[in-house]
């Protein structure tokens, strides 16, 4: 990319509490993640080359032992930080922990229906994933005033869902709705039945924009608008892109730079702009 990375979405790990069959943050590296000091040293180089926001993914980026240092490296080079999650590390005592260095909260919700909860795999294994655990994240997000953003992936297992009455609710800052994305070498071989049609997607949308309270900003992100429009890093600091819909990786960036690791992805800034990445 010939200009800055604005944005970046690190992957800190591949560990998951969940089971997502649509999950893309297939690596191949879940065994490894960087020691927490070449992880400083990972962010140091990304604020030194211009970026300003990091999300923290994963895996569940709350099963990180350091997250919390990790954030507070980022928020002390100058970046907005955001962790994105499946809410069960949102303990309120993370959250007033990590108040004075996050800035941003990314909730993953793609159902509140108990049976469409299991049969995506989204349950944990000493808490019932239901309405009310979603529920109660957000009551204690909103109630310490952090910067609420929620996605949610459209399979075809919820396209006939209405989350409406949720999202006014929750009266995310954001709601992104994604079109669950087949790449060939990560999660397609999982997900084969949960593929939907463009229109099915369109419709989706469109239910839920008709219903969705003034002040919510829904970005749509159709696969197309997905590929190439991300700059993500995985666990080992290799920078990713979605090109013909597979993962294609970097060098190291600690090894080689972050510039030179840039050299052979293809981030469409463009396409960026289109999806509103540019918001903080």
């Amino acid at each position: 990319m010939k200009n800055k990375i604005m944005s970046v979405s690190y992957h800190i790990t591949e560990y998951c509490n969940m089971g997502c069959p649509y999950c893309f943050a297939k690596f191949n590296c879940t065994d490894k993640q960087l020691p927490k000091s070449d992880a400083f040293l990972l962010i140091e180089r990304l604020a030194e080359a211009g970026c300003e926001k990091i999300s923290f993914a994963g895996g569940e980026p709350t099963l990180c032992e350091w997250l919390l240092d990790l954030i507070k490296c980022a928020k002390s080079n100058g970046l907005t930080t955001m962790i994105i999650t499946n809410g069960s590390g949102l303990t309120g005592n993370f959250l007033k922990e990590a108040k004075t260095f996050l800035d941003w909260i990314g909730l993953s919700v793609d159902t509140l229906d108990i049976s469409t909860l299991k049969k995506l795999k989204r349950q944990l294994s000493d808490e019932l994933v239901d309405s009310s655990y979603y529920v109660e994240r957000v009551r204690l997000i909103n109630e310490l005033g952090y910067n609420l953003k929620i996605n949610t992936v459209v399979t075809k297992l919820n396209a006939d869902e209405n989350l409406s009455e949720f999202i006014n609710y929750a009266s995310p800052k954001r709601w992104k709705l994604l079109r669950v994305l087949p790449l060939d070498n990560a999660n397609l071989c999982n997900q084969q039945d949960l593929l939907i049609s463009s229109e099915t997607f369109s419709s989706f949308c469109k239910r839920h924009t008709d219903e969705i309270k003034s002040g919510i900003d829904v970005i749509v992100e159709d696969n197309e608008t997905m590929i190439n429009s991300y700059v993500i890093i995985d666990p080992i600091g290799r920078f990713v892109d979605n090109s013909n819909y597979m993962l294609n990786f970097s060098d190291s960036i600690l090894k080689v730079g972050v510039k030179n690791a840039l050299q052979g992805l293809t981030i469409d800034r463009e396409k960026m702009k289109a999806r509103k990445a540019f918001y903080w």
